[in-house]
């Protein structure tokens, strides 16, 4: 089951009432549990903030969840959910090479005592470092490599202005 980590905002989403992640209590009945984002506009999109939400959520509600938990339903369980788990997930030998690398001396991660528990409650996109997908480098030294970035945003600022115009609202 995948969660859905949005904090509730009063309004029903796809017929579900919205509020706190039932992280937990989902595990709690043995249920295999992954973390992602449906809606990036109500809530951050990125992995680090997702696991954040599930973690200080669950302790808000007075659960035991452990920093090693979010972080295996954010890898190996998230990947089990998707039913890619003998493809993606962890590192083991036969499986794709995705690695993220962070600079663990960043200030809000050093020093870092607890590595698992400065992922999941502490890091954050900035802190990224490397990439490998497949075991192929998509960022290196915090910047893409392979990608245009300056062309992208272009591309999508003059298509947010043409929408804009389209529905006569200003940016």
């Amino acid at each position: 089951m995948a969660e859905r980590p949005a904090l509730g905002r009063g309004r029903h989403h796809a017929g579900r009432l919205p509020g706190l992640p039932k992280t937990g209590r989902f595990r709690g009945f043995g249920v295999t549990t992954g973390l992602g984002v449906d809606t990036v506009t109500a809530a951050p999109s990125d992995m680090f903030a997702v696991m954040r939400a599930a973690f200080a959520a669950e302790r808000g509600r007075g659960g035991s969840l452990t920093a090693a938990e979010v972080l295996r339903m954010a890898t190996v369980e998230g990947a089990a959910v998707l039913g890619l788990d003998d493809r993606i997930g962890s590192l083991r030998p036969g499986k794709q090479a995705d690695l993220v690398m962070l600079r663990a001396g960043d200030l809000g991660l050093a020093p870092v005592h607890d590595p698992v528990g400065a992922v999941v409650t502490a890091a954050g996109p900035a802190n990224v470092d490397t990439v490998l997908v497949a075991g192929r480098v998509v960022k290196r030294d915090g910047r893409l490599p392979y990608a245009d970035t300056r062309g992208a945003l272009d591309l999508v600022s003059r298509s947010a202005a043409r929408i804009a115009r389209a529905v006569a609202v200003a940016l």
